[in-house]
């Protein structure tokens, strides 16, 4: 039986075997701001990643996505993982769910290994399902112990990495997401927020039913994501050179754009420059819109617009498309 990864954390999401050997609780942040997104699902065999025509792994969102080490709780950390899952060929059925953290096989999942802990699992649909979990001090302690930067004035924080694993489709899916585990330095740092969609346009216009994207078949659309006022934080990190400055520095948004039918001009937007050395975007160029055009046989179209923030912070809205008249 074949299977599909996703790597959901990481500037570009990553379904390859590279790196097989770093352990799922040893993954080190270091300085690098944005190495923790949840940028999009990926799986080998899609044409077009953004067209989700099977069962897919969309988005998984950890509530909080960073702890700051400071009032440590007494044997673990309570966390909320939410997974996006699309199925739009299964007809309602009941998939089964794990969430585990081992050191990675050279497979890129814990299939194989023999350290796998189970942290959650049930039953799991098309849609969001939500897991209630709580990360070991244990694994904190192996990811820092890892970490070759722990102990020193550059220390940024370490990520726990947790695989999700849906069963019950065609093929096993596996998911790869982070939770932060980062210490107050520098001083006054906050722990990162998950980003929030405010809002979606049509056309330049404000969805009227939220939920819906009216659609003439055959006509494209455009379709903007708007982040909600607050969504891109600002945030500190140590600085490598010299070692205890302060980097001030902000976040960069990026969106998924997916859909089960019809093509995108752009599947993914981001308000990130080009290159590390350019100055921000414009705010024309800074948009998160593409255009979306749709089949010409017209019928109800599934979105899913998937928001991150560099740091492993993920929100989402799913929608549907509803054909109308000229």
């Amino acid at each position: 039986m074949t299977s599909s990864i996703a790597r959901l954390d990481g500037d570009a999401s990553a379904c390859s075997r590279t790196d097989a050997r770093a352990p799922a609780r040893a993954w080190t942040r270091g300085y690098l701001p944005g190495l923790l997104a949840a940028l999009a699902a990926c799986s080998p065999g899609f044409d077009d990643p953004s067209l989700v025509k099977d069962l897919r792994v969309l988005g998984i969102r950890a509530e909080p996505p960073e702890f700051l080490l400071v009032d440590a709780p007494a044997t673990a950390w309570p966390v909320r993982l939410a997974v996006l899952i699309a199925d739009p060929r299964g007809d309602g059925r009941t998939l089964r769910c794990e969430v585990r953290s081992c050191t990675l096989g050279d497979g890129r999942t814990c299939e194989g290994t023999r350290d796998i802990t189970t942290l959650a699992a049930g039953p799991c649909a098309d849609g969001e399902t939500p897991f209630d979990l709580e990360v070991p001090h244990s694994f904190v302690e192996a990811a820092q112990a890892g970490d070759p930067t722990f102990g020193t004035p550059v220390h940024s924080g370490v990520a726990v990495w947790l695989e999700v694993v849906v069963r019950g489709g065609e093929r096993p899916l596996y998911a790869l997401k982070s939770v932060v585990f980062s210490p107050e330095n520098p001083p006054g740092r906050t722990a990162n927020q998950n980003p929030k969609v405010g809002q979606i346009r049509l056309n330049e216009m404000p969805q009227k039913t939220p939920g819906e994207v009216p659609y003439v078949p055959g006509v494209s659309v455009q379709i903007e994501v708007v982040p909600a006022d607050g969504a891109k934080e600002k945030y500190l990190l140590p600085s490598l050179m010299p070692p205890g400055g302060v980097e001030d520095l902000e976040e960069f948004m990026t969106l998924s754009f997916y859909a089960d039918a019809g093509s995108f001009e752009d599947a993914t937007r981001t308000d990130r420059p080009r290159h590390v050395l350019e100055e921000t975007p414009t705010r024309e160029e800074a948009r998160l819109v593409t255009r979306w055009t749709p089949p010409d046989e017209g019928g109800p179209v599934r979105f899913w617009f998937v928001l991150v923030d560099g740091r492993g912070g993920v929100d989402w809205v799913v929608a549907t498309g509803v054909p109308s008249g000229p």
